[in-house]
């Protein structure tokens, strides 16, 4: 059995742990670099965080309002308690000097790091016990490359990440891990409610209720007429330990496709589940209806069969044909549209992998 992203996930844990303690009596001095740092899209000055450097500041929430767009925010290696919620309200690049060191710490109960602007990047940094929340319909979110650890004392209903509504975001090469992997906290870990055109990669989720709640991602809502959402990609990730690996709760509409790929799932309770939303009856009517009317229109019936997911390792795979994934469908009523039908329904992986993904 395939048990490396718990193993390293068991030992990052008690790194970090050691690490908390030893910064606690060691902090950082801050070095002075021989080059200033780097962030892919950004051009603008940068400033700093903690360190002994003149000019530098104490908390990234001064740092943050003394900025301006396209500056980049480094910080040095240290322990920061934020006394209050953390807001990025411009375009910046947030980058720590050693993601095993910077730490951003909250002792108990949850602290929300909230993006209320386009083209915000976070890089190299430790969460504990932080929620960063990508409000409604801002785009070219980049976090990646962070560690983010939950103890018990965490609240259980708050999300690590939650993205909302925006465009070409990416969550990619993090760790996702608790302090207390048989805990199942949860519901939720990651939470992607909306979006387009957004990646979720090469992370390793350990330990949690649920490793992905993805919402209305899949394809275009027939709910919501003007925000598109769909051709989102979930690729290379491993779910380990979780109660589910990835929890969907899609619109199916196939006006945009999506993939889940070349994904392991390893020792969760249930791997995968999604709950599927379908218009009534009347709703297809009209809809079939609008598509005489207007033929030249994109009005696409629904499509309960579509393939979204393909060469994922799965380790209940039995190694004979396609892999099924179980969920359930719920419509409407002819007259009553308060009365929900509820049935259940498969998806298929083509192509499971028969050994897993070094990731």
């Amino acid at each position: 059995m395939y048990k490396r992203p718990v193993v390293f996930n068991k030992t990052l844990v008690i790194g970090i742990l050691i690490l908390f303690f030893g910064l606690c009596v060691n902090s950082s001095i801050g070095t002075i670099l021989e080059k200033e740092p780097i962030c892919p899209i950004k051009n603008g000055n940068t400033l700093y965080v903690g360190g002994t450097g003149p000019g530098n500041y104490s908390t990234i929430q001064e740092a943050i309002d003394a900025a301006s767009d396209g500056d980049t925010i480094f910080i040095y290696s240290g322990i920061y308690h934020p006394i209050s919620n953390v807001h990025i309200y411009k375009e910046l690049c947030i980058v720590g000097e050693n993601k095993e060191n910077v730490i951003f710490e909250k002792e108990y109960g949850y602290k929300p790091l909230s993006i209320r602007a386009k083209n915000v990047e976070i890089r190299s940094i430790t969460f504990i016990n932080f929620e960063v929340t990508n409000q409604v319909q801002y785009d070219n979110t980049v976090i990646s490359n962070n560690i983010f650890l939950i103890n018990n004392n965490a609240g259980d209903w708050n999300p690590d990440i939650m993205l909302i509504a925006g465009k070409n975001n990416e969550i990619s090469n993090n760790i996702f891990t608790s302090t207390n992997p048989g805990s199942k906290r949860g519901p939720f870990n990651v939470v992607f409610f909306q979006c387009y055109e957004s990646k979720f990669i090469n992370n390793i989720i350990d330990g949690f209720k649920s490793g992905i709640t993805a919402m209305d991602i899949l394809d275009y809502s027939y709910y919501v007429d003007d925000y598109p959402r769909g051709n989102n990609t979930i690729e290379g990730n491993t779910f380990s330990n979780n109660s589910y690996g990835i929890r969907l709760s899609p619109t199916l509409y196939p006006k945009y496709h999506s993939k889940i790929i070349n994904n392991n799932f390893i020792d969760n309770e249930k791997n995968a589940i999604f709950y599927a939303r379908i218009p009534s009856i009347m709703d297809i009517i009209e809809n079939l209806i609008k598509k005489f009317q207007s033929p030249s229109e994109n009005y696409k019936l629904f499509d309960l069969t579509k393939k979204y997911w393909d060469g994922n390792y799965w380790d209940d795979y039995d190694g004979e044909g396609p892999q099924k994934i179980s969920g359930r469908v719920q419509t409407a009523g002819l007259f009553n549209q308060f009365l929900l039908y509820d049935f259940s329904w498969v998806n298929f992986d083509l192509h499971p992998a028969k050994e897993p993904f070094n990731i």
